[in-house]
């Protein structure tokens, strides 16, 4: 089903095409090729009032264009804020030796002991399937499925998370992770259980192959 703002209808008539467009809830877009004067539109009705009046459809189209190349401009733009925030951070450059000396031992198993935590983190919220199998219809579609999505992130993510900062990106997904779980236990729909599982199965390889060393 169409969400009705996310699509127009394009017409010359007031009475016809524009109040179709209203009545549906599209985007009601007037061209000024037909019958229909741009000195009219201010005395029409309010169920057949334009969205947007443009001269023809190849004014129509440039705005499209320009639409569109705002919309990529914004996913470019997510994109790099996304990168900024998992990049890793700089690397130290006036320490001290006396200070690495001291530091390092209790940054080294701080290290362990949170990549232990988060690895076992990361198992309790994928390999919990088992428990509820008797429960579920296709439970063999969904471990594969897991199977499938657990493969191609790890040929994707795994190099992407070893160029960011490990303690963003594992945090990272096992919450997404933990969103999976809580959305796959609010429904029995068992495409929607494909689904999330599937998303699930993509969030495991976010733990970084220095990790999973």
């Amino acid at each position: 089903m169409f969400r009705h703002r996310k699509f127009a209808l394009v017409g010359d008539r007031l009475y016809t095409d524009i109040r179709m467009a209203r009545d549906a809830g599209a985007v009601a877009v007037l061209t000024l090729t037909g019958e229909t004067k741009r000195a009219g539109i201010a005395d029409c009705t309010e169920n057949q009032r334009p969205d947007i009046v443009v001269d023809d459809l190849g004014e129509f189209g440039r705005l499209l264009k320009v639409h569109v190349e705002d919309v990529g401009e914004d996913a470019h733009r997510i994109f790099r804020s996304s990168r900024r925030f998992f990049a890793p951070p700089p690397l130290p450059r006036d320490c001290l030796k006396a200070d690495i000396r001291s530091l390092y031992p209790w940054y080294r198993w701080r290290a362990l002991e949170s990549t232990f935590l988060g690895y076992a983190a990361y198992y309790l919220v994928r390999n919990n399937i088992p428990v509820v199998t008797k429960e579920l219809s296709g439970p063999g579609d969904i471990m594969a499925v897991t199977a499938m999505t657990y493969g191609i992130s790890k040929f994707l993510m795994g190099s992407v998370s070893d160029r960011s900062d490990a303690r963003k990106f594992l945090a990272a997904g096992l919450l997404l992770s933990a969103v999976c779980n809580f959305a796959f236990g609010s429904t029995s729909n068992y495409y929607a259980h494909l689904s999330i599982w599937a998303v699930n199965g993509f969030a495991q390889e976010w733990v970084g192959r220095r990790v999973d060393a």
